[in-house]
């Protein structure tokens, strides 16, 4: 009877959200994505992960008042948001030109690096994290074609979940969900001469993790991407996404980010680790309002 009743709420779920998304896909690009903000400053402080981002923020930023950290909390959400909203529509925010990168909706700068990436016929690696809306990155990237294999896992807030899953679907990019065996995917990828995407800001709790600094406290990362460039000695860049007034956004492309390596010449796996979130911090500090907060990010 249990497993009926779950199922039959399960449909009933994906119903809904296929409605939703169905819905909002015909909205116009500017006023949905202002409404999802309205809505993430409005209701995302009164979520439960609420609870979370404010502990985060206050052991992040110990020298700011209570107000300035709520204003970030409400921006979060905002972004947040926003991002799901926008995912329904993420081929209307590519409107970028292939010459220059400029467009209304987003503007790519560092283009000449992707632009290397997709046409040096080497293997590749793309780190990214959970600022302003994540997910246009692989979708811009395939409408440049460059095409990015993407490690994902589904949001940890069931309310998200579904319409990000959905949206994704949408891109057409490649992508690999994060499981078990998923190293070895990846690993094929760049063998044959592919590009991985990879979001480096997340929780990691399997037995290889590391403790590297993030925000003057000790975080489990991931080793996976500094493993990848060892192995294969091949480029390795940032992106990041920015968010601006009026649903507009930037991508921008790192030059090839130098690893440190050690006596052996090889890539040094916990230093490269420990580098690239530093690399992640960095690009909080700029923006913290427009990072996922709500993660359980310090829990070791």
């Amino acid at each position: 009877m249990r497993a009926a009743v779950v199922g039959i709420a399960t449909r009933a779920a994906a119903v809904v959200i296929a409605g939703a998304f169905f819905v909002m896909s015909r909205v116009p690009p500017t006023a949905l994505s202002a409404a999802a903000g309205w809505l993430g400053r409005t209701v995302g402080p009164l979520l439960p992960r609420g609870k979370v981002a404010r502990d985060n923020l206050r052991h992040a930023f110990p020298g700011k008042a209570e107000r300035e950290l709520r204003a970030i909390e409400r921006g979060m959400w905002d972004n947040l948001f926003r991002t799901v909203a926008e995912g329904t529509q993420i081929g209307r925010f590519c409107d970028f030109s292939l010459v220059d990168g400029s467009g209304e909706r987003l503007t790519i700068v560092g283009g000449e690096h992707g632009l290397a990436l997709r046409d040096d016929g080497k293997p590749g690696i793309i780190f990214t994290a959970h600022l302003g809306n994540w997910e246009l990155l692989p979708a811009a990237a395939a409408r440049a074609g460059l095409e990015i294999a993407s490690l994902f896992r589904a949001p940890n807030m069931a309310a998200f979940a579904g319409m990000v899953e959905l949206a994704r679907s949408t891109i057409g990019a490649p992508l690999i969900s994060s499981r078990p065996g998923a190293a070895f995917e990846l690993a094929s990828v760049l063998g044959n001469g592919g590009h991985v995407g990879l979001l480096v800001d997340q929780k990691f709790s399997r037995r290889s993790r590391m403790a590297v600094p993030f925000f003057g406290r000790p975080v489990n990362a991931s080793p996976l991407l500094a493993q990848l460039a060892r192995r294969f000695d091949c480029p390795v860049h940032g992106a990041r996404m920015i968010r601006h007034p009026g649903a507009r956004h930037t991508i921008e492309i790192t030059g090839p980010v130098v690893l440190p390596r050690g006596e052996d010449g090889a890539i040094d796996i916990e230093r490269a680790t420990a580098c690239v979130t530093a690399i992640i911090e960095g690009w909080v500090r700029e923006h913290p309002e427009q990072w996922l907060w709500a993660h359980k990010r310090w829990v070791v």
